[in-house]
């Protein structure tokens, strides 16, 4: 009877310590695999990404049209980036824009610029067509374990400590118990739920939704177009740019730089500062004299006052005086 009895506060005992251990540890195990599972994912998503770039670069290597293909396309790439960087200077330095526009268009036909390789467009292809996104980078963090750890503590000292002291309270509702056990259970079995959820659900492998061959249809009628758009605007800048400098000829970089001249005919004035605010003409028997004002607003006086006035004599600078 005694040895029963003892046997009996035995299994009690371990019991008790059981369900302690799983309540300070089941938060904390779910984190743990889960930090552990995200690790091991991300490893097994490079090694199946690995797999398919060399799948699709022997793809393209074997096959003459996908190659044929695949060399277009990045030709194509190359041409728009060369584009995107000569249009960038049109605003901002036009005699280095249509240095370089000029290069483009003698060297645009050598094909010395087309890549051997073919992983750039492969990438690009697996980026926008896989059936899910990669696993970034994880390293195991220490501290989500932690806080996990922490939670199960809380919980623990919650139902073992206070649970009692709670319910020798007379002036708590008797409902406040429920709703606390409900919200602090709900919490603890939604969290570990979760937490195990992630740790062993796993992931679909790797594949692609879209086939090489249409993606690289897709890419060349894109990057034509967008070729064609910006020939067409480089084009049109080239000819506007030219045309000026044919007009103003040796005036031209005055304008560019807004700076005046004596000498320089009014024309290009106003070109340079536009429409004069007040224009004060002198007729002479030879000489036609003008006084042009412009004025622009100071935030010195709050008001708007002249800033230049330019002397022109027979439609030519003579001189300025600035305010």
């Amino acid at each position: 009877m005694t040895k029963s009895i003892t046997s009996l506060k035995v299994v009690l005992l371990l019991g008790i310590v059981g369900s302690m251990v799983l309540m300070l540890s089941s938060c904390t195990i779910g984190v743990l695999f889960d930090e552990l599972s995200k690790v091991q994912r991300f490893k097994n998503d490079q090694a199946q990404y690995k797999d398919l770039v060399l799948y699709y670069d022997s793809m393209l290597n074997n096959s003459t049209d996908l190659a044929l293909k695949a060399k277009k396309l990045s030709y194509l790439k190359a041409l728009n980036r060369q584009l995107s960087d000569i249009l960038s200077f049109a605003e901002i330095d036009e005699l280095t824009f249509l240095e370089k526009f000029h290069e483009f268009l003698t060297e645009a036909t050598s094909t010395t610029s087309i890549p051997s390789s073919y992983r750039i467009i492969i990438n690009e292809y697996l980026k926008s067509s896989l059936n899910r996104n990669l696993v970034d980078k994880h390293d195991f963090k220490m501290w989500r374990v932690a806080l996990a750890l922490s939670g199960d503590l809380y919980t623990f000292f919650y139902f073992y400590m206070y649970y009692y002291v709670l319910w020798q309270d007379e002036d708590v509702p008797i409902y406040s118990h429920f709703l606390a056990d409900l919200l602090v259970g709900g919490l603890w079995l939604w969290y570990t739920g979760a937490a195990f959820y992630d740790a062993f659900k796993g992931t679909t492998p790797l594949s692609t939704t879209v086939s090489i061959d249409s993606y690289l249809d897709a890419q060349l009628n894109k990057e034509a177009d967008l070729f064609k758009r910006n020939l067409e605007i480089a084009m049109e800048k080239f000819n506007e740019i030219s045309a000026e400098i044919k007009k103003y000829g040796k005036w031209w970089p005055y304008i560019k730089q807004k700076e005046l001249k004596v000498g320089m005919p009014k024309e290009v004035v106003i070109k340079i500062f536009g429409t004069p605010s007040e224009i004060k003409k002198t007729v002479l028997m030879n000489e036609v004299l003008e006084e042009w004002t412009y004025e622009q607003y100071n935030s010195t006086f709050h008001a708007v006052m002249p800033y230049i006035t330019i002397y022109i004599k027979n439609g030519y600078v003579i001189g300025w005086i600035e305010f």
